[in-house]
């Protein structure tokens, strides 16, 4: 044998035995690929910017790049959450909300079976999460109001499967990128829309009927009961964060969202982020959930590991590649690791707050002293 190809099988027989680790799997053949940001924005100002962090945000910016490692999937969080600088010395930063017409839209991803019981229907920026039960389909969020027509629709039929049977629409929070569609769903299929408290006026989905649960509560259709935790990131303000059962090759794990990704200031509202953070890792400690997902796809490489599963399905494709676990699966202790990024990075961007800077760290240039 050569040494080459001995090497190689060396190297995926070791691959194929580290399993549940995520950043072993960033590390095996079957994934090869360098950070991929399809967030990112550059910075751009009619004047020239540098990055003005204090000793103290850069020491705690410094917890939260520990945090991620060499994992791409965690310095994809990593990296927009607290808009850290990349390899180019380009702030991370989230591409904002879409709302059509003539300003940015939204597209779709590739719609994707992701667990035996799982399926991926939503756009490229915004999840369409959508849970078979057995007794009806539950879907976690509803993306814009024009992603209805668009794809979420035909994405689930696509899939195999009758958009009549999503039976209950959870929100995360009320932003117009996830409640959009729903007063459509409800509206033409009965769809209930589940959230912590009454929808009122709501600009982005008028009209919509709220079924409100309260903190701690959970929802059983079917076979999947489903834990809601009260997780709001600004003062006086709400958000539903949730613990999902999944199965995955007739196994079952469990899957957990965080509700309200994105981090505002000011000081008083990150304080909220912070204890809400706190408050869901005391879940996340008591339920032990393996599987982490954010309700935005970009912000921890969602689309690529679809794109994983997609090449592994197809009959076509390199299996010896592909590895024995799904890339969604990442164990326990990866998972709780996923919410200390994102809790660090809110400290990261309280120190920020603190200091007066910007989100982003970035103010007006100055040139070093002579």
């Amino acid at each position: 044998m050569e040494r080459k190809t001995f090497i190689s099988l060396l190297v995926m027989l070791l691959c194929l035995g580290w399993g549940f680790s995520m950043t072993a799997m960033a590390q095996c053949p079957q994934d090869p690929a360098p950070v991929q940001n399809p967030a990112k924005m550059w910075t751009r100002s009619s004047s020239a910017l540098q990055l003005k962090d204090t000793a103290a945000v850069k020491a705690e910016m410094e917890k939260a790049r520990e945090l991620a490692g060499n994992d791409w999937y965690f310095l994809q969080l990593q990296r927009l959450q607290c808009n850290d600088v990349d390899e180019s010395n380009t702030v991370v930063q989230p591409p904002g909300v879409n709302l059509g017409g003539t300003g940015w839209h939204e597209v779709s991803a590739v719609p994707t079976k992701v667990f035996d019981n799982v399926y991926y229907v939503g756009g490229m920026e915004v999840g369409g999460w959508l849970i078979d039960t057995g007794a009806g389909y539950i879907m976690l969020d509803a993306g814009y109001d024009y992603s209805y027509e668009e794809f979420l629709k035909p994405n689930i039929r696509a899939l195999g499967l009758d958009p009549a049977k999503v039976k209950y629409i959870l929100l995360t929070h009320t932003g117009p990128d996830h409640i959009g569609a729903a007063n459509k769903f409800q509206a033409e299929f009965g769809t209930k829309i589940v959230f912590n408290n009454t929808i009122v006026n709501n600009p982005w989905a008028p009209g919509v009927v709220t079924t409100v649960m309260p903190d701690g509560a959970t929802l059983t259709l079917g076979d999947t009961t489903i834990t809601m935790v009260l997780t709001p990131r600004t003062v006086g303000g709400d958000g539903f964060s949730y613990f999902i059962p999944v199965k995955i090759k007739g196994k079952r794990h469990l899957w957990a969202t965080y509700g309200n990704t994105g981090i505002n200031g000011p000081l008083a509202n990150i304080s909220v982020y912070l204890q809400s953070m706190a408050k869901f890792l005391t879940y996340v400690d008591n339920l032990r959930p393996d599987i982490a997902i954010s309700s935005h796809p970009f912000v921890d490489g969602s689309i690529r590991r679809m794109e994983l599963i997609r090449e592994c399905d197809d009959r076509h494709s390199r299996h010896d590649l592909c590895g024995p676990h799904n890339p969604f699966l990442i164990g326990e202790r990866a998972a709780r690791r996923y919410f200390e990024i994102m809790d660090q990075c809110a400290v990261v961007r309280y120190e920020r707050a603190a200091a007066g800077l910007a989100d982003n760290g970035l103010g007006p240039y100055s040139p070093p002293a002579p």
